[in-house]
């Protein structure tokens, strides 16, 4: 038996990054090319495939998300789990995308509330080769942190290991057992202490409470060809549709060969003729130029930017504020983004503004704002009289993303000091901020939540909500302009 395996394509199907026009040697029609489909393999997907890309963003629009199963289907997948992203655009949407795939999908812990989902189960038993072959499925249960509430209205998604603990009990006779996690890795891959705690990722949790043979992970968008937990094999292919596992299984001795496999970007072009029209369209639609800026805001690297600052964060954080109305302002990047050229254009926007989060404004008062900001500039350490990233921002898994940018406010910062003593006096139109002042502030929903160390922003008051995508908030607010500047 074969199992071709996919997870976070995040909607990169056609050969491009949507940075611009050039083919690159990535995308899932790419991988797909190679996947061989009968009886006695399985093809598998781990989730986050209908949010991501400038592909997944431009049917969102359409409300379409079933021309996404159509490519699923072609594909011939078998088995599809579900990710935190593919809860961003809310019951309906994800119904439609679940609904029109032939693929079963598996989930454990997702509960459907208004019961219009008939796809969905916690498990499947297939047969192979004479063989019982067992599947399960689950996704972080963090979804009920991140999400907006609005987008799990009719959800319930339940705790992910007891969920699977009990879909495992269908499948425990099984000759061969499979989990299609939507979580990752928690434990150093190299002497195998656990590093993660808080449960967003707990696959040594799910391998050693049960009896399983294969590991499917994702999330993390790590690149993990073999592991072994306490005699569960585990894998995780990447992201963005460049990487595919390949799993050869005997399933009379269980042995068992893992490899991740790169993709060239060649595929089957009349297969998918549809889907390269599609793309035509979508790449006319994103460089329409909406408006004229005074110059270039193009990103440079990470690190100078949280060191220097950043003419491009100034100018997100500065729209942010007139359309909010709020004090200061907070922005963050993804760990890739394209920036902004004097002819602004959807695409350079969509790239640029890449996930599908919210404005918030909420009261902060002096004391959390100094938390917050010795917080976020623990992503910069010493390295003797230089600086760097600090690492844990680096690895296990990239995430550049946890640093953010804020607008509107001076204040003074020591490298030298501990985390929680690097800031100073800080300022608000020249006037010190004191602990007991407050200040409006405006960020993303994502950061609200409170992950990744900033506690202290869960509690604020929430002022005011902007319950539209960021993306589409900086598409209508510069496409009523014919010029901005910083």
């Amino acid at each position: 038996m074969k199992i071709f395996y996919t997870s976070d394509v995040h909607g990169y199907f056609l050969p491009t990054d949507y940075m611009d026009q050039q083919p690159k040697a990535m995308g899932l029609l790419s991988a797909s090319k190679n996947f061989q489909v009968n009886e006695d393999n399985l093809i598998i997907d781990c989730g986050d495939m209908i949010q991501g890309s400038v592909y997944d963003y431009y049917l969102m629009t359409k409300s379409q998300p079933e021309k996404i199963s159509a490519i699923m289907n072609k594909i011939s997948y078998s088995h599809i789990g579900l990710g935190n992203h593919d809860f961003n655009y809310g019951y309906d949407y994800l119904k439609d995308y679940v609904n029109n795939l032939q693929a079963k999908v598996l989930c454990a812990n997702l509960v459907d509330l208004k019961g219009e989902i008939k796809n969905l189960a916690a498990y499947d038993i297939v047969e192979i080769q004479g063989k019982k072959v067992g599947l399960i499925g689950a996704c972080t249960d963090f979804v009920n942190i991140w999400e907006q509430k609005e987008n799990l209205k009719y959800f319930q998604v339940k705790d992910t290991l007891q969920s699977l603990i009990e879909a495992y009990d269908h499948i425990k006779d099984c000759d061969f057992k499979i989990c299609i996690y939507h979580g990752g890795v928690d434990f150093n891959i190299e002497d195998y202490t656990i590093e993660e705690t808080k449960g967003e990722n707990i696959a040594s949790k799910i391998a050693s409470s049960l009896d399983l043979d294969l590991l499917l992970t994702g999330h993390q968008h790590r690149q993990i060809e073999d592991l072994s937990y306490q005699g569960t094999r585990i894998i995780q292919p990447g992201s963005n549709g460049g990487l595919y596992g390949e799993i050869t299984v005997d399933l009379d001795t269980k042995a068992m060969d893992l490899k991740l496999r790169p993709v060239d970007g060649d595929f089957d072009r009349e297969k998918f003729q549809e889907e390269i029209e599609e793309n035509a369209l979508i790449n006319d639609f994103i460089d329409q130029k909406i408006c004229q800026l005074d110059k270039d805001y193009l990103p440079a690297d990470r690190l100078t930017m949280a060191l220097q600052g950043s003419a491009l964060a100034d100018l997100v954080n500065k729209v942010q504020r007139e359309v909010s109305g709020a004090q200061i302002s907070t922005t963050s990047f993804a760990n890739q983004v394209l920036g902004f050229s004097k002819d602004l254009t959807i695409r350079q926007i969509i790239n640029t503004l890449r996930f599908p989060n919210t404005l918030l404004v909420c009261q902060i008062d002096g004391k959390s704002l100094r938390q917050y900001l010795n917080k976020n500039y623990q992503f910069i350490v010493k390295d003797g009289e230089d600086f760097k990233i600090n690492p844990k921002y680096l690895q296990p898994k990239l995430s550049l993303y946890n640093f953010d940018f804020l607008y509107g406010l001076d204040f003074q910062i020591d490298y030298d000091q501990d985390f929680e003593n690097r800031i100073g006096k800080i300022f608000y139109q020249g006037r010190e901020v004191q602990d007991t002042d407050s200040l409006s502030l405006v960020m993303n929903n994502y950061r609200k939540t409170g992950v990744s160390g900033f506690d202290m922003l869960v509690d604020l008051k929430v002022l005011k909500e902007i319950n539209f995508d960021l993306a589409q908030i900086f598409i209508d607010f510069f496409s009523e302009k014919k010029f901005y500047s910083l």
